[in-house]
C-alpha cells in the first residue's frame, strides 16, 4: 500500500470534529493550500446543478419511476435482491 493510500485510510477514519485540524496539519506540511472554493471561484454547488437538471425533466417522466426507487436503488442499479 502506498503512503498516499495509507493517508486516505486514516482520513476516512477521522471523526468529523477532527477533519479541520487534520487538514490544517497537512496544509502546514505542504505549504499553504488554497481553499477549494478559491480554486474554482465560478463553481456552482452540485445540489443547484442537479436541481436545475431535474427541473428540465417532464413530470410524466418522474411519474414513470417506481415508487420505491430510492428505498431499493441497489436492486434497480445492480440487481441485488429486493429488501
Amino acid at each position: 500500500m502506498s503512503g498516499k493510500e495509507e493517508l486516505h485510510e486514516l482520513v476516512d477514519c477521522l471523526p468529523p470534529g477532527r477533519v479541520a485540524s487534520a487538514r490544517k496539519a497537512l496544509a502546514d506540511l505542504c505549504g499553504d493550500l488554497p481553499a477549494p472554493s478559491s480554486q474554482f471561484p465560478d463553481a456552482r454547488r452540485i445540489e443547484d446543478v442537479l436541481r436545475e437538471l431535474a427541473a428540465e425533466v417532464p413530470r410524466e417522466e418522474w411519474d414513470r419511476l417506481p415508487p420505491g426507487l430510492t428505498d431499493d436503488l441497489d436492486r434497480y442499479l445492480y440487481g441485488t435482491p429486493e429488501r
